[in-house]
């Protein structure tokens, strides 16, 4: 596993994410608290006979309340408030939340090598599940970094270092180990003897003749 700095638009990209996130804690637990809320309005009569009966007034009004109002306008309005406090506190403390604040923090990011053995989707979106060892299971993609997989496939990826959200996929180590071999450099001829041109005596050390200036190297 390599770190390294996060490039520019790699900083940008973690920024839009995290402000995905962000929406999501918000809209959460108003959604949580909005169903609350049209649950609490149900009128009484409408509830399970055992629930709406147990220890219950014998008067018809009664069954005309709703929860709401049964447990007293003031006391639902606090319990909503203290439940959305909660939701939100929760929803902001999530673990991807906090590991994308890390990020955004520290501006790094990892180079790691695994091997694929699961490929599927999960809400229409493509994930790969990673042998284990690597310390990621899953790495999902969006439309700006999908790669097709195949499993087997033993690829080279780079996440952001805490979140360990998806940046690329580098490719398959194979290919790469391949296209590194053209890279590698190219180490100078050693002479011993004399130059083939003009004949003058060269040290081991000469990459070129230093008589003709003929390249050795």
């Amino acid at each position: 596993m390599e770190i390294k700095n996060l490039e520019s638009h790699e900083l940008t990209r973690l920024h839009q994410i995290a402000k995905k996130h962000l929406r999501k804690a918000i809209l959460y637990p108003f959604f949580i608290i909005l169903f609350i809320t049209i649950f609490c309005s149900i009128p009484l009569k409408y509830l399970p006979k055992r629930l709406s009966s147990r220890n219950a007034p014998t008067s018809p009004e009664f069954y005309e309340e709703t929860i709401a109002s049964f447990v007293g306008q003031q006391n639902f309005i606090l319990g909503v408030i203290i439940l959305a406090i909660i939701f939100a506190l929760l929803s902001l403390a999530t673990y991807k939340n906090i590991s994308i604040k890390k990020d955004l923090r520290d501006k790094r990011k990892k180079i790691v090598a695994g091997i694929v053995t699961i490929v599927d989707q999960y809400e229409g979106k493509p994930y790969v599940r990673l042998k284990k060892g690597t310390g990621i299971n899953i790495i999902h993609f969006d439309q700006s970094n999908y790669i097709p997989l195949k499993i087997g496939d033993r690829i080279l990826f780079e996440v952001y270092e805490h979140s360990n959200i998806l940046i690329k996929v580098l490719g398959e180590l194979s290919k790469i180990k391949k296209e590194s071999d053209f890279k590698k450099p190219i180490k100078p001829i050693e002479v011993t003897d004399k130059c083939p041109a003009c004949k003058h005596q060269l040290s081991t050390n000469d990459l070129q003749c230093p008589d003709c200036g003929l390249n050795f190297s």
